[in-house]
């Protein structure tokens, strides 16, 4: 998958602001009927020399000038910190240290709530939290008929910002898009509650799962079966939000 972000470096396209979010799990498989994880390939993550040369590899994407920093720092996600424990704090110094030596303000890291919680060893060490949807509704208190947030959830820290999220099916629980319209509701709730709160932090990125997850069904991508249905939905719920010019600033 790799050689999809490199390409992106060579041709430029797509022309879009993105940011860089490590699926940091162990690719498992439940075998004997759910009974054992078998695991296929374990993640590690090194000593300094490796992390070192992990921030290089990963600078090749923070110097793209479309890549979105906050404050001048590159921000990056973490999807999950709970397999990191060892190494979270001493990594993400050096990173941290290199990211200043390299000319940036610094790094902005952000845990991705829901594969894993926001443990209390995290405040002080991640900066911010995304909401990732629908794994949120294994460690968080959340009716299950929701497809969006719509406020900030209970963390160790109230100073950590939160970026909140949606998604519009997965797995067992994916919706019939033409029929079901939680979705739109949802999305239109988060952006007005987003648009009536003092989200005053720049930028405000929300977090859908997902764009073309077609095994979980996570999908916004048109298909044969709901068309253009999710994005029109979107779309719909877009166009309910006051307009603010973003400044160039902003994203970097």
């Amino acid at each position: 998958m790799y050689k999809v972000l490199e390409s992106m470096l060579e041709d430029g396209h797509p022309d879009l602001p993105f940011i860089l979010s490590w699926e940091n799990e162990p690719w498992t498989r439940t075998t004997n009927r759910g009974n054992r994880v078998e695991v296929l390939l374990p993640q590690t993550y090194g000593h300094e020399p490796e992390w070192e040369d992990h921030f290089q590899y990963l600078c090749r994407f923070f110097d793209h000038p479309s890549y979105m920093r906050r404050n001048g720092a590159p921000i990056f996600v973490l999807g999950s910190t709970k397999n990191m424990r060892e190494v979270l704090v001493p990594m993400l110094r050096c990173w941290r240290r290199l990211a200043l030596n390299h000319g940036f303000s610094g790094l902005h890291i952000i845990n991705a709530l829901g594969s894993s919680v926001h443990h209390p060893d995290d405040v002080g060490t991640v900066d911010a939290a995304s909401h990732y949807w629908p794994h949120l509704f294994n460690n968080f208190d959340i009716p299950k008929s929701k497809c969006a947030s719509t406020e900030d959830l209970p963390l160790p820290s109230n100073q950590t910002i939160q970026y909140w999220g949606s998604f519009a099916g997965f797995g067992e629980r994916f919706k019939n898009c033409e029929k079901d319209t939680n979705f739109e509701t949802d999305l239109k709730e988060s952006f007005a509650q987003m648009a009536r709160s003092s989200r005053s932090f720049a930028p405000n990125i929300f977090f859908h799962t997902a764009w073309n997850e077609w095994k979980n069904q996570a999908v916004l991508e048109p298909s044969t079966t709901s068309g253009f249905t999710i994005l029109e939905a979107i779309r719909s719920a877009l166009n309910q939000m006051p307009i603010r010019i973003i400044s160039e600033s902003e994203f970097c």
